[in-house]
């Protein structure tokens, strides 16, 4: 199966041969619908797609126009004590009997020249080897208590045929008594020459100072042969995020996949046809139709993909609760004001005594009632919205849903689903989560691609929603408990050990959400805005 990238997500299959502990893939997303969070989410949804290349001629066309890719390979020359491989200490006319001296607990290069006229003395790093494609040079240098007196004392210099350079000139306000990091473009010294010598000699007077972590920066370049396993580009490159008039709206867009997620998708209760808002608004649960209709919402969604043409992502929602309504399909709050009492913020304008569950003081209500607005569900529950699915469009095999998500930021339901999860969910809470609800799906639909974990960003790829609540950085406990292991890559490992144990795959596809930040997000269709839009599904 080939590798998928989308318009607001990217994702990618996971084969057999697959390291667990990599990332394999960023998924961008919106978390949500209504007004989410600032302060946790950043809106992500673009309008205004741009049909990316599909055959292979273009993308030869594409890369073969492109220039090698040159980098910069360091090489430490010193570093607290110890040589780099080739390097030797050629230092002459020096007033301190041993190269290196204890200076705050490290030892590093003394350079003492305090006899003698200019030039006569120096510091000196030597090359066994000449380095032909030196670019850069960096290095710390203490000048002791007159730091710019000292720094113009000295000249940089690299042998014959390049130029010298007065430190002072590189450190035009040196701190006293401290380390001063220099940093020297080669390219203008050199003059063509190979870098081998490395010396700091006294200008004028006698300076003595100290040098530590002198790193050398050499050019290494690469070239890409075009024409090597040119392949296809998967049509699946762009996908949208559950737009209205789904049948409409794709075909304009030409859009090959639709994913139906965000937050209030994991409290979706298919049996009412219902969603929870979470704290995108107010925690009501609210219908998504007029009648109740089964699965009414997935089901139009999954049609007007149909209709369109395009494939449907659908996500399966986990949370132990989903939405409830009142009589004659009426919102329901779950923080509300008659019940809980004064809250900052309310729904005003369309269910007054919907709270946002923070009181007048800026303290957070707790121990809600989650029945107020929710009912329970579990993995059985919810497979009767597959089973409702695969009766009215068949299997992904035969056409139906290929797609079904893990539910949707699980690392951050205790603040997006406090009313019904409000401590955050531990790394063994997502994998039992994962491990019930896939197997539901693949007993639902063998031939279905299951999808996960949809993370929502850094802090979730590293950290669990336990650690995140909890916010002791310098020792997670969740983290510590489970080997100091980054979140995301031992989800991985406990995915594959489970598969490898069992024979049961539990997931086919891993994602992550990814929000780009140069303003994406927007209804600026021009091109400088698709253009970027096109580049931020790059950052996989």
């Amino acid at each position: 199966m080939a590798e998928h990238f989308f318009h607001d997500w990217v994702f990618r299959p996971i084969s057999a041969a697959l390291g667990a502990a990599a990332l394999v893939g960023m998924l961008v997303a919106c978390g949500g619908s209504g007004e989410p969070d600032a302060a946790v989410l950043t809106q992500s949804m673009a309008a205004g797609l741009t049909q990316a290349p599909s055959s292979s001629q273009t993308r030869s066309a594409a890369l073969l126009a492109a220039t090698p890719n040159a980098a910069t390979v360091s090489t430490t020359m010193f570093s607290n004590g110890l040589y780099g491989s080739g390097v030797e200490n050629w230092s002459w006319n020096l007033c301190n009997t041993k190269p290196t001296a204890l200076l705050g607990g490290l030892k590093v290069l003394l350079f003492n020249e305090c006899q003698g006229g200019n030039w006569s003395s120096g510091g000196y790093l030597h090359l066994a080897s000449p380095a032909v494609n030196a670019q850069s040079l960096e290095f710390e240098v203490y000048l002791g208590a007159k730091p710019a007196v000292t720094a113009r004392q000295i000249s940089l210099y690299f042998g014959s045929g390049t130029a010298d350079v007065n430190l002072g000139s590189l450190l035009p306000a040196p701190v006293a008594n401290a380390w001063n990091l220099v940093k020297l473009d080669l390219s203008t010294v050199l003059k063509g020459q190979a870098f081998q010598a490395f010396m700091l000699m006294n200008a004028s007077g006698h300076p003595k100072f100290y040098v530590n972590n002198v790193v050398l920066g050499t050019a290494s370049s690469s070239a890409i042969d075009a024409k090597a396993n040119v392949h296809d580009i998967s049509p699946l490159v762009y996908g949208v995020a559950a737009f209205d008039n789904v049948s409409t709206v794709m075909s304009t867009l030409n859009s090959p996949i639709n994913r139906h997620g965000g937050n209030a998708t994991s409290a979706y209760n298919w049996k009412i046809n219902a969603s929870g808002r979470g704290s995108d608004w107010y925690f009501e649960s609210v219908p998504d139709d007029a009648n109740g209709t089964a699965a009414g919402l997935v089901s139009s969604l999954v049609q007007g993909n149909r209709t369109a043409g395009a494939q449907s992502m659908i996500t399966v929602p986990m949370l132990p609760w989903v939405a409830k309504l009142a009589a004659n399909r009426d919102k329901l709050a779950s923080f509300s004001v008659a019940k809980y009492g004064q809250q900052q913020q309310t729904d005003a304008q369309w269910m007054p005594d919907a709270g946002n569950g923070v009181r007048s003081d800026g303290s957070l209500i707790t121990g809600n009632d989650p029945a107020d607005a929710h009912t329970r569900s579990d993995e059985f529950f919810q497979d009767g919205m597959l089973r409702t699915l695969t009766q009215q469009f068949g299997t992904a095999s035969s056409g139906g849903v290929r797609y079904y998500v893990l539910d949707n930021e699980h690392s951050l339901w205790h603040k997006t689903h406090r009313d019904v999860y409000p401590q955050g969910a531990g790394m063994d809470d997502v994998f039992d989560a994962m491990r019930r609800y896939a197997g539901m799906v693949r007993a639902a639909d063998p031939s279905a691609q299951i999808v996960g974990p949809e993370e929502w960003g850094w802090s979730g790829y590293l950290y669990s929603g336990k650690d995140l609540q909890i916010a002791n950085w310098s020792n997670p406990p969740d983290r510590a408990a489970h080997g100091g292991m980054d979140y995301m890559p031992w989800l991985l490992q406990k995915i594959r050990q489970h598969e490898t144990a069992t024979g049961n795959k539990l997931l086919d596809v891993f994602s992550l959400h990814y929000y780009p930040q140069s303003g994406e997000y927007s209804n600026d269709v021009s091109t400088t805005t698709q253009e970027l839009r096109n580049v931020s599904t790059r950052c996989a």
